[in-house]
């Protein structure tokens, strides 16, 4: 480290400077770090590694010996693997929303996760519609109940004196009238339109070594 390092002031692994940037080389080449990240700040960017104190939400299990500061914050709403680890969130593929309620708003806790790519409906859901039949027509044939052995022949007078009734039954038929199918029942695309711009970062105020000596000397 340089002659800087006495005005270095180390917090809770945090790295704070005890004094304003005097040189232009400070601010420049980032020998002023500042302090204006608060554990459990989230942010984010195109890179994809840890840095600066600042790690991907990867939904990764982390000690909470090592980040006790971070697990004050989010506790265990992200998941745990045991009773000494603790969850990052896991923010790949997904849009961030913010806690709480609001009128109209269903109550969001830290930790709820909602929604999903693909969705596929239910009948509830379906809106209001009609189908199309498909009817072939069809022909009846029937049966003469007349017990009398002699032969009629029946014709229309409306002025005849006596009439005659005759009872005749129809053969039994189906309709053969059928619905037509519709629609295949797949998922639809439930995505907004996005864009993907690098990863999500929390801030754990936790420096490395490494980190703190890189960006002093």
């Amino acid at each position: 480290m340089s002659s800087q390092t006495a005005n270095i002031h180390i917090n809770y692994g945090m790295v704070s400077v005890k004094r304003d940037p005097v040189w232009p080389s400070e601010v420049s080449t980032k020998h002023y770090v500042d302090t204006k990240w608060v554990v459990g700040d989230i942010k984010h960017s195109v890179r994809n590694t840890d840095h600066m104190g600042w790690l991907v939400c990867d939904g990764r299990s982390l000690s909470r010996d090592d980040y006790p500061e971070l697990f004050a914050v989010i506790g265990t709403a992200f998941g745990n693997s045991s009773g000494t680890t603790f969850n990052l969130p896991n923010c790949s593929g997904r849009v961030i929303g913010t806690v709480g309620t609001g009128a109209g708003l269903s109550a969001r806790a830290l930790g709820d996760k909602v929604g999903a790519e693909t969705h596929t409906l239910t009948v509830g859901e379906m809106p209001s519609h009609s189908h199309t039949i498909n009817d072939p027509g069809h022909t009846h044939s029937y049966v003469n109940n007349v017990n009398d052995q002699a032969v009629h022949t029946l014709t229309t007078q409306s002025d005849a004196a006596d009439q005659v009734d005759i009872n005749a039954t129809t053969g039994s038929s189906t309709t053969g009238i059928t619905i037509n199918n519709t629609g295949g029942g797949g998922a639809h695309n439930n995505m907004q339109p996005t864009i993907f711009m690098g990863n999500v970062f929390i801030h754990c105020g936790k420096w490395t070594i490494n980190e703190i000596t890189t960006t002093l000397v």
